[in-house]
């Protein structure tokens, strides 16, 4: 797995509601937000219909995890894709 480093270190300005939560927390950049979401504990969360549980909870799984950073990503019009792949083994 590559290092948050390749990320894009883009500065996070106030457009939409996930932007705003991260700069609320202190979090100025694309990566730090990144590691945040990453050191967040791992559980499941009470409901996925509300886009913000990760923040209300204090934790999160890779499905909420992964749709806050899209979340973000889109917000700040960074081009960011989950590349999926299945191995077959023998």
């Amino acid at each position: 797995m590559d290092s948050y480093d390749k990320l894009p270190n883009a500065e996070i300005k106030p457009v939409r509601e996930f932007s705003i939560k991260f700069l609320d927390l202190g979090i100025k950049t694309f990566r730090r937000a990144c590691d945040y979401v990453h050191k967040i504990d791992y559980g499941y969360n009470t409901n996925y219909e509300d886009k913000m549980i990760l923040f209300k909870e204090k934790r999160g799984s890779c499905t909420s995890k992964h749709a806050v950073i899209a979340s973000l990503a889109q917000e700040l019009e960074i081009p960011l894709y989950k590349h999926v792949c299945v191995y077959n083994f023998t």
